[in-house]
């Protein structure tokens, strides 16, 4: 499929930047981390202490919101480069002792029950059609009664005019080729997913732009700003939600 993982290696400094090629993830990143730790907190009783797998890390936007409410947190990423930026800011912040590690999600380098909780953000859209193996081994590294938590894009005709048509191919707030329609992954497809690895779906919430879809135009045309993000009952965008490992 024409998707471009690759563009990935070539954002640096721009992981960090809230009104640069990443705007609509600093937007986001408040909203699903918060909701991430909720659902930890939720399971397990608590957040500080807990080993926390952040797949599909990036620059590390989601590890240092974990790490900030107290989790031990590993990131793991493919992209070589985005997982030195990630290194280079947590070590500037002074705050963050955070474990990042080049590697992949088919082939994760920890045995099994090694974490309390595993967690991916905007990740599993970009596996193609391996999304059980992505999910099995994800699930593999939690232990027994640990969370899977994740947010993702749903394959709608809504998901497919916005995701696609205007924030990718007319706004240009992504580069091309950064999302393929077809490897959006519908709600009930990922809960099947997860219960083949013996982790049971809790629940399943929409994360929407907080504004309607003209004022999300406008504001990435004038300032690369959509108007934030907000937990809604509308999954036909995005989504996210937790499992718990049987």
């Amino acid at each position: 499929m024409p998707i471009n993982n690759t563009w990935y290696d070539d954002l640096a400094d721009e992981w960090w930047s809230p009104r640069g090629t990443c705007c609509l993830l600093h937007e986001m990143n408040p909203i699903r981390s918060g909701y991430f730790r909720s659902a930890i907190r939720q399971v397990l009783g608590e957040v500080r202490g807990m080993r926390v797998l952040d797949v599909g890390c990036g620059g590390g936007l989601v590890s240092e919101q974990l790490a900030k409410a107290g989790a031990i947190v590993t990131g793991i990423d493919l992209s070589a480069p985005s997982i030195t930026t990630a290194r280079r800011h947590a070590a500037g912040s002074g705050r963050f002792n955070i474990e990042y590690i080049v590697g992949s999600v088919f082939d994760l380098p920890f045995a099994d029950s090694s974490f309390d909780a595993v967690v991916s953000s905007d990740f599993l859209e970009h596996v193609s059609n391996r999304l059980d193996d992505a999910v099995g081994e994800m699930a593999r590294v939690v232990r027994p009664g640990g969370v899977l938590a994740y947010d993702t894009i749903n394959r709608t005709v809504k998901s497919f005019m916005l995701a696609i048509v205007a924030v990718q191919n007319i706004l240009h707030a992504t580069p091309p080729h950064t999302h393929e329609w077809r490897m959006f992954v519908p709600p009930d497809e990922l809960t099947l997913a997860l219960a083949r690895a013996g982790v049971q779906n809790q629940e399943v919430r929409g994360l929407s732009p907080a504004r309607n879809p003209l004022a999300v135009a406008l504001g990435l045309l004038r300032e690369r700003y959509a108007g934030g993000f907000t937990i809604s009952k509308d999954t036909s965008l995005s989504y996210l939600g937790y499992g718990i490992k049987l």
